[in-house]
């Protein structure tokens, strides 16, 4: 509760802050952290040239500096589309050239990440993004989109593969095809399996408590109990990781070690794979409707802000992650935190500078401007 709660006032509360005495400092965070994500990109990139750029490589890729290439991928799409928003504003041919280099490595970079989520929502940002660029009625457009996707979705969900053993996300052969196929498909791929069985487990401990949850961070603690057998996939565990499984490559002590598969965290069960879920498992009812409310209200006013460059990098970030929201959860990483939050803040800040310029009246003002 503590971690989350100084992630919200740093990462969204000063952030705003500093967003409203000039954009050029949110700026310069966003250059500091593509500097220290270029670095990221070119390791994965060397390692992957060493090893094969394949799915089952592109896994374990990015770590030490990320835990898996979704989390990896969340962050890709976030700066992608801040150099690609800033390369617009850009007049001259050097720095132009430099921030089309750059989205373009970022780019390549998402599609060797082999993650499906980064991919939708990249797509996401990019329909939004075509929007605006060229002033198209949303809902038409929304409209048809909805029907193509639905109707994507029906045909993926529905075919029946000749072999379902090797259609499978995870197994070491997997491309881009599979990859793709294997997107909507709930009934063979065991990574989308196992979402299912966390998504239910996350509705269960709903369940039992309602309006508040079991706390901050418990869902890896108590959705073990809350599994069902019919559910089960190979990749579902039974208790916490036990302590024979962390190995040890160097020990300075009892309690001080190096240990050599760090990526496997001690006394964890998982998470819930849903930001959505996972706020209703611990937070509750209550819980989800702030975060969903919070969520609802940045992208609405983020739409109204978009005639303000900063503001369409954050709606289109924000929007991103919203959709990757669906489908993984990176909110206790404060690598994803700051983008997440930092786009907020941004839109916020703006949104006041808006309310300033034109001034409100009543109480309004008195909660906006604080006067």
């Amino acid at each position: 509760m503590v971690v989350r709660t100084a992630y919200i006032l740093v990462f969204y509360v000063a952030i705003r802050e500093l967003v409203m005495v000039g954009g050029a400092y949110f700026n310069r965070i966003m250059v500091a952290y593509g500097i220290g994500l270029l670095i990221v990109v070119l390791f994965v990139m060397v390692r992957c040239l060493d090893e094969g750029f394949t799915r089952n490589i592109a896994g374990y890729a990015p770590f030490p500096f990320y835990n898996d290439h979704t989390s990896y991928a969340a962050s890709l799409v976030f700066l992608a589309i801040y150099v690609w928003n800033g390369s617009l504003a850009q007049q001259g041919l050097k720095r132009k050239v430099l921030h089309n280099m750059f989205f373009c490595l970022l780019v390549l970079a998402l599609l060797v990440s082999f993650s499906r989520a980064g991919w939708l929502s990249a797509l996401v940002a990019l329909f939004l993004g075509v929007l605006i660029t060229f002033r198209l009625r949303l809902a038409r457009v929304v409209a048809v989109v909805a029907v193509l996707v639905a109707a994507v979705v029906i045909v993926l969900s529905t075919r029946s593969p000749m072999n379902a053993n090797l259609v499978d996300s995870y197994s070491p052969e997997a491309g881009y095809k599979v990859s793709l196929v294997t997107m909507f498909d709930f009934s063979h791929d065991s990574s989308n399996k196992e979402r299912l069985n966390r998504w239910k487990s996350a509705i269960r401990m709903a369940q039992e408590r309602p309006l508040l949850g079991y706390g901050p961070g418990t869902f890896q603690f108590f959705y073990i109990q809350h599994q069902r057998s019919e559910d089960r996939t190979h990749y579902t565990i039974d208790s916490l990781v036990a302590m024979p499984y962390v190995t040890k490559t160097w020990s300075a002590g009892p309690d001080v070690f190096i240990r050599t598969n760090p990526q496997v965290l001690f006394m964890s069960g998982g998470t819930a794979h849903s930001e959505y879920l996972l706020s209703l498992a611990e937070s509750g009812v209550i819980g989800l409707m702030l975060f969903g409310a919070f969520c609802i209200a940045v992208l609405w006013r983020g739409w109204t802000l978009r005639a303000q460059p900063l503001a369409v990098y954050a709606v289109l970030a924000f929007a991103a992650y919203a959709v990757h929201a669906l489908v993984n959860n990176f909110l206790d990483d404060p690598k994803i935190a700051f983008l997440f939050y930092g786009s907020a803040a941004v839109i916020s800040a703006q949104d006041l500078a808006v309310h300033r310029r034109f001034g409100l009246k009543g109480l309004r003002s008195w909660f906006v401007q604080g006067d």
